[in-house]
């Protein structure tokens, strides 16, 4: 499946307790990102585990993410990515729009915090260029999640879509598939420590 060829999946009609979700975060180890993928069946099950590297000079992840979906098995399964924020190991944007567009799946984008995607980047050397790619994130709304308070970037799917999707996958105020991620990823974080 070559880099124009795009997926055409139907909307989410109905959540199903195990819809299939892709979580997907990043951590930095040594001199490279790795994008770490967890697919799991709502907040039930895990079905695999995916993992990608970008060189730590990387202006942005989402080629990297459109691989690593796309290599692999379990991609015809998916129904929805769950990104842990919209900066891979807190550096590097990913254009939501573009991830929607070629891997033709919703893409929610979870912030277990209030905060626009501007006051995340104010800090980085990069701010101008990150920010152009960062302003794709698509349209926002704050977000309740079993009592604690997100934001939410989307593309491709509705607002009261992804509450729907957010609350049949959360534990605890948040999507499972993102609290395996982030294990997995202080797992590999862990790593570079021995």
């Amino acid at each position: 499946m070559g880099e124009g060829s795009r997926i055409r999946r139907g909307p989410i009609r109905e959540v199903k307790p195990e819809i299939r979700i892709l979580g997907v975060t990043g951590c930095l180890f040594q001199d490279e990102v790795k994008i770490i993928g967890a697919v799991c069946r709502g907040k039930r099950s895990l079905d695999g585990v995916l993992m990608a590297s970008l060189s730590g000079n990387a202006l942005e992840a989402t080629d990297a993410v459109v691989t690593m979906v796309r290599e692999s098995p379990h991609f015809e399964q998916i129904r929805a990515l769950i990104l842990d924020g919209v900066l891979m190991a807190d550096a590097l944007p990913v254009d939501i729009k573009r991830l929607r567009e070629v891997l033709g799946l919703p893409v929610i984008a979870f912030l277990d915090r209030d905060i626009e995607v501007e006051e995340l980047l104010q800090q980085d050397a990069r701010f101008t260029e990150k920010l152009s790619i960062a302003r794709r994130v698509g349209r926002s709304f704050r977000c309740q999640l079993e009592g604690k308070v997100a934001r939410v970037y989307l593309g491709g799917v509705t607002a009261k879509k992804a509450r729907e999707i957010l609350a049949k996958t959360a534990r605890n105020g948040l999507p499972e598939a993102i609290r395996v991620v982030r294990i997995l990823a202080r797992a590999v974080k862990n790593l570079k420590n021995r």
